[in-house]
């Protein structure tokens, strides 16, 4: 409870992913791109970088039920 696995497909082989989580680094991924998270409650960015200069941003909100 309380999780989210974060899953990243990639078109490029090999390439190594940056996470982040509101401007905070949380890790590196290669080959497969999945990321387990427990953020708090309330909205967050997520943002991907690859080590070719791609990137991309989600904002998400985690709520409490």
């Amino acid at each position: 409870p309380g999780k989210i696995i974060f899953d990243l497909a990639h078109r490029a082989n090999n390439v190594t992913v940056y996470w982040y989580m509101d401007n905070r680094f949380l890790g590196k991924t290669q080959n497969v791109h999945q990321l387990e998270l427990r953020p708090d409650e309330g909205w967050h960015n997520i943002t991907v970088t690859d080590n070719l200069g791609n990137f991309l941003t989600k904002r998400f909100e985690v709520v409490n039920r």
